[in-house]
Formats: structure tokens, sequence, C-alpha cells
């Protein structure tokens, strides 16, 4: 059996995702290539290199874009604090293990030793990145087989919002930890297709199983007669009714997003054409999409529509105006100083707002209350 650290959450959650598929798909996923770059860029600057961003991202197949550069500068003023708690960093740091039926492989980002502390850091550069405590215990795994090391800090660094997620484990724990997932995936091999316990979820889009789950099938199946069946006005509807709707709907979406990078995967694997019986083809059809960089372009467009046309075809991410003031900001300091921002572009008229409506399911305050 063969496990990535960076799956680890998933085969914790579903065990049954630990499983081979028999059919093996890699799916597109434009949304990885950030956290490429990220890693390239820490790497380059943790070994206090020159930074080259065209070169990276050229190296990758990308773009120097506003957002790389937005990530870089906020990487290298990190990393500018954090560098004293990693003396002798490594930085991608390729790891195996063979244990028993049991392989796990992967590549960490940045390991470091601080007398008997092992210290690990994962870049998450996604908007809303889920903990990588598993993935991280995953790698501090692979790494306490080659180091005595008695504690292991493990940080999650999530790039979007500048949050630094710190876990501190004992090695017997991790160890621990470790041979518990292993009985729990050898118990599961042992017990049969038929004995599977599935658990799908929002978890399911990252399992390489997916086209193939039963459960998820089955799930999906489901939803969609739900969905062709339904004959009622929402007025008609009882609230526990919309919110079934809401969960069956969203199910069938993943389902046809998975279906639909199935296709694109399949038809990319063929070349690009896919020859029907009926005279029509498959076809991947790739569209470039251009934008004009600000910074080096700024002159240019001054001097042919001049600053005030200039002026109205541009307009500022909010978000990314607020990530920049906190990867400047002091320690204590970074939601002041984007509210003061945001209160000085607001008298200046240079706010303006948007309503988006869409459905959601969410906990009241009652029951957040009563949890702990």
């Amino acid at each position: 059996m063969n496990l990535r650290p960076s799956r680890l959450h998933l085969n914790v959650v579903c065990p049954p995702s630990a499983l081979p598929p028999n059919v093996r798909i890699e799916r597109p996923n434009p949304d990885s290539m950030p956290g490429t770059l990220t890693h390239d860029v820490l790497t380059v600057i943790g070994r206090g290199g020159q930074l080259d961003l065209d070169a990276i991202a050229h190296n990758r197949g990308a773009v120097n874009d506003a957002e790389l550069q937005r990530m870089a500068r906020f990487i290298a003023h990190t990393w500018d604090r954090i560098k004293p708690l990693f003396p002798e960093p490594q930085f991608e740091v390729r790891m195996e293990l063979e244990d028993g039926d049991v392989t796990l492989a992967g590549t960490a980002d940045l390991v470091s030793t601080a007398g008997h502390e092992l210290r690990i850091m994962d870049l998450k550069s996604g908007w809303r990145p889920s903990s990588a405590e598993a993935q991280l215990r995953g790698y501090a795994v692979l790494a306490l087989h080659s180091s005595d090391a008695s504690t292991i800090r493990a940080t999650q660094l999530n790039l979007r919002d500048g949050i630094l997620d710190t876990w501190l484990w004992g090695r017997e724990d991790v160890l621990a930890w470790w041979d518990n997932l292993k009985q729990l995936l050898r118990e599961m091999v042992s017990a049969g297709a038929t004995a599977l316990l599935y658990h799908p979820g929002e978890h399911c889009r990252y399992c390489p199983r997916w086209h193939e789950c039963p459960a998820g099938a089955m799930l999906v199946r489901a939803a969609g007669a739900y969905l062709v069946q339904l004959d009622a006005e929402a007025g008609d509807l009882l609230p526990e009714d919309l919110a079934t709707i809401l969960e069956r709907a969203r199910q069938v979406e993943r389902a046809a997003e998975m279906a639909r990078r199935l296709v694109t995967a399949a038809i990319d694997a063929a070349g690009g054409r896919i020859a029907l019986a009926d005279g029509r083809e498959l076809r991947l059809v790739r569209q470039e999409v251009k934008k004009i960089l600000y910074g080096p372009g700024q002159h240019v467009l001054a001097d042919a529509i001049g600053p005030e046309a200039l002026a109205e075809c541009l307009t500022v991410g909010k978000t990314k105006v607020e990530d920049a003031i906190r990867a400047t900001a002091g320690r204590g300091m970074k939601t002041a100083a984007v509210q003061d921002l945001m209160r000085r572009l607001d008298e200046a008229g240079a706010i303006t707002t948007s309503v988006r409506e869409f459905a959601d399911i969410t906990r009241t305050p009652a029951q957040i209350g009563v949890e702990t």
C-alpha cells in the first residue's frame, strides 16, 4: 500500500481512499500552480539565492503576475522573521519509508533540527486551506526514521491570511499515531471489499478513487433521482426540505465537475482530439486570457489614454490590499492597520459595495454556543 502525507487526512477520514484505483487518472488541477510556485520561492529565499520571479514562473509554464509577486513579498517578509526558528534548514526534502507492506513517501517544504526538536513547515496557498495536521504528522514519521529527536514542532503557514498554525508532539505520540493508522488500513484490506466502510463528504474531491467509488456513485445517483422527481413550489416546502435540496444539488454539482475533469484528462491524454462515430469529435479547447500588468505598463497606458481614463479602467482587489498591509504591519498591528486603511479609503470615496446572494447552510448562534 502506497501512501502520501498530503493524502493522509483523507485516509484517516475514509480509509478505503488508501486503496489504489483500478484506473489511475491524473486530473488537471490549475489551482495547484500557486502552491508549486510559492514552494519554489521559499526554496530560493531560504537558501539565500537571488529571487527571479520571471525565471521561476517560466520554469513552471506560468506567468509572473501580481499574485505571485504579492505572495513572494509575503514569504520574504515572513521568512525574515521566522528563520531563526529553523537552524540549518533543508528545503523540498524528499523522504520515503518502507514499513512492511506500507510505503509512505512525500516531499516536505522545510525540515530543520534545533537540539532534540525536529521542526517541519508546510506552506498553503489556497484561500480556505484545510488543516495540514495529518500531512505534517506524515512528514514527522518520515523524518523521525533518520532523526533521534524527542519532540516535533510542525507548522502550517497560510499565505493568504498570514496565519501560522503550530502543533507540538512527542516522538512516541507520532510513532503511535502511525502504528494505529497502519493497523486501521491493514484491517480494512483484510476485511475485503464487501466490508469496506466509506465516509463520503467534501473531502471526496481530493480522492484518487473518486471516479470509481461505489459510495460516492450511490449518493450522486440518489441525489440526482431526488432532484429529478422534485415537483413542488418553494412555498410548499419545509425548511428541512429546502436544506436537503441544497445538499443534494451540491452533490450533483461536484459529480458533474469531476466528470468534466475526467473527460478533459482523457482528451488531453489522446492528444487533444477524440473522434466520435457520428462524425463529431471531442476537442480540448484552450483559451488564452491575457492580463495587463499595471507595474511595467503604467507609463505606456498613461501616454496612450491619459491618467483620467486610466483611473476609470483600474480597480484594486480589496483582499490583495489587505494581505499586503498585513504582510508589512508589525506583530499585533495587522488588524488595526487594515481597519485604518479601509477607513481612509472610505473617507476618500474609494470604496464601493456590491451584494451577492446565495443559499448556504450554517449553524445558528444557539448551536454554536452549546458546542465545545
